[in-house]
């Protein structure tokens, strides 16, 4: 698969950089090392506001997002092709395509036909829930083609993160007139607090299928 085979290749050139970085430059690897772990505990907004934080130029904190990203959703999309095609499910995959299978037919029953201007705001706004990969999925639910779905989401993520780390800079230039470390808080509150919202909608989605009596027990 040609989107897979993409995003495999977008990993490995991050592995490279991010090796690099540290070989050459450990303070610089460590930054971005904080910055790839902010982002997937609290999202896009909590990846840019953590590059931010550490002085990271605007373009630069772009280049990196949109790269990671970007590689995410390929090779997040491709695998949910391939489950849904009938792929054996086991263990953290599937963990992991129940997650975002339970998050995307939520979105769908809620809003329910989209239009592909509505699913661009939806992967626009960097709220929990309204990334990327769960964007490609929904689309996946409708019937669209790769090529629709992957121009959407991709399209709404790139302009997501350049208009969202430029009113970020704007934001944090303020705050910094203020006195150092007066960002600290909202960076921590952007990665604490989606955490949070994760697991606990996470035990109360799990609490719910106990009491319905559906199968979650994984083997």
């Amino acid at each position: 698969m040609l989107t897979f085979r993409i995003g495999i290749g977008l990993l490995l050139l991050e592995a490279v950089m991010l090796i690099a970085a540290i070989l050459l430059e450990p303070s610089l690897g460590l930054k971005l090392s904080s910055m790839l772990g902010a982002n997937h505990l609290g999202g896009r907004m909590a990846f840019i506001a953590m590059g931010l934080e550490h002085r990271i130029s605007p373009l630069a904190v772009i280049f990196i997002v949109v790269l990671h990203n970007t590689m995410y959703v390929l090779v997040v999309y491709s695998l949910f092709r391939r489950l849904s095609s009938g792929l054996q499910k086991t263990g953290f995959a599937r963990r992991l395509i129940r997650g975002f299978e339970r998050r995307a037919r939520r979105q769908k029953r809620r809003w329910g036909n989209w239009s592909r201007l509505v699913l661009f705001g939806f992967v626009w706004i960097p709220l929990p829930w309204t990334g990327a990969a769960i964007g490609s999925y929904i689309a996946h639910l409708l019937g669209y083609t790769v090529r629709e779905t992957l121009l959407t989401v991709l399209q709404a993520m790139w302009f997501g993160v350049i208009a969202w780390t430029v009113w970020f800079d704007e934001l944090y230039s303020y705050l910094h007139r203020f006195g150092e470390g007066k960002t600290l808080l909202l960076t921590t509150s952007l990665i604490v607090l989606p955490a949070l919202y994760y697991l606990i909608d996470g035990i109360r989605q799990r609490f719910r299928d106990r009491k319905r009596g559906a199968p979650y027990q994984l083997k």
